[in-house]
């Protein structure tokens, strides 16, 4: 048997579980609402940066066959 948190003194084992995982549930919620903004952010820059990093692959190929 599972212990509670408060040794059964305001509730059963059933409805510490239930608000347990409402808890956690809700916890996850906030987390992913809070952390969008910074979520998005660091996708543009991840996109951003490989837009970059082709550009800059083009620009070497290009002057490998300029040299040859």
């Amino acid at each position: 048997m599972k212990r509670t948190l408060c040794s059964g003194h305001c509730c059963e084992n059933d409805i510490e579980e239930e608000l347990s995982i409402k808890s956690t549930n809700n916890f996850y919620r906030m987390l992913r609402h809070h952390t969008r903004s910074l979520r998005n952010t660091l996708e543009s820059t991840a996109r951003t940066f490989r837009g970059t990093l082709r550009t800059v692959q083009l620009i070497a190929t290009l002057l490998l066959k300029f040299k040859q």
